[in-house]
């Protein structure tokens, strides 16, 4: 969620938790309800749709109740779209999955206008939900902050030897030194 691309080994890393952009954990959080929300965007068949614009990627997904569009603007402008395609009916209404808003086929195309960077979900039936933020902050909160360790095992036998018997603690550290080697 919302980590910076980078070379091997660091195109893997976990999510640093507690340090996460609150606004960037958000959209994630967004996206996620949106597409366990709808189906068609988990199960549906997926079919290209052509742009006419390099930094446009458009999707349709759909199944035999449902359908949905998805748009993507990669660019740095700002696009007025206009999207035709032989599923769309005239008179059809798609919403923003996000907002709801309502968008009318007329002449098999769909027109909006999509912000740079940005995209939009398009589906036939809004659902409406709230996302419930207390549910994130152990993404963006500092005091969720999980510390970085490194891969040393430090034990401490006089703390742990008060509760366990020390020969079984030594073969323990034994038998699991023998195993790294």
């Amino acid at each position: 969620m919302g980590i910076l691309g980078a070379k091997d080994p660091d195109d893997r890393r976990g999510m640093n938790w507690g340090k996460g952009d609150k606004q960037t954990v958000e959209v994630y959080a967004t996206l996620s309800n949106i597409r366990n929300f709808y189906e068609v965007l988990r199960n549906g068949n997926v079919k290209n749709i052509e742009s006419n614009n390099d930094d446009i990627l458009c999707y349709e997904r759909y199944n035999i109740t449902d359908k949905s569009l998805v748009v993507i603007n990669r660019g740095e402008k700002f696009q007025k779209i206009e999207l035709n395609s032989s599923d769309f009916k005239d008179g059809e209404i798609m919403y923003d999955a996000i907002t709801g808003e309502k968008y009318e086929i007329k002449d098999g195309k769909i027109t909006f206008k999509i912000n740079p960077m940005s995209g939009i979900v398009f589906v036939n039936e809004y659902k409406e939900f709230k996302l419930n933020n207390m549910n994130l902050k152990d993404a963006y909160d500092p005091r969720f902050v999980v510390n970085n360790h490194d891969d040393k095992i430090n034990i401490n036998i006089s703390s742990i030897s008060k509760f366990l018997n020390i020969k079984e603690v030594l073969r323990s550290i034994i038998d699991f030194v023998s195993g790294m080697i």
